[in-house]
């Protein structure tokens, strides 16, 4: 498995879906997500693919990252966004992200990891 760290978090391919393991109170900015689209298109290699985000660690994300990722790097990238999430703050986050920024793709929040694997194998 080929695993790339990035300074948002880890990124790998695991039964065809990218893992996005966020790092312990990350901070993202738009240069985070800029990062870890160019190691997406490293990893995926022009695929399309379902995507799961471990986001339980994250601290804040700045509006024009939240614009960047509801953008066209879902279209380019993804099938469909599974969250995870573990804090009412990360809740917040998420929703947000989901109400406001609309993502171009079907983005779902779970508190459980086999729940958005599930919905993601269901894409």
């Amino acid at each position: 498995m080929n695993k790339i760290n990035t300074s948002l978090g880890s990124h790998f391919i695991k039964d065809n879906i990218l893992y996005v393991i966020l790092n312990e109170d990350v901070d993202v900015d738009i240069e985070m997500m800029k990062e870890s689209e160019a190691t997406r298109v490293e990893l995926q290699k022009g695929e399309k693919i379902k995507v799961f985000v471990d986001a339980r660690k994250i601290y804040q994300i700045t509006s024009e990252a939240r614009e960047y990722a509801s953008g066209d790097i879902n279209t380019k990238l993804s099938i469909g966004t599974a969250v995870l999430i573990k804090s009412l703050s990360t809740r917040l986050i998420v929703n947000f992200f989901i109400k406001v920024n609309k993502p171009i793709v079907p983005t779902k929040m779970f508190k459980s990891e086999e729940e958005a694997l599930i919905w993601l194998n269901n894409l």
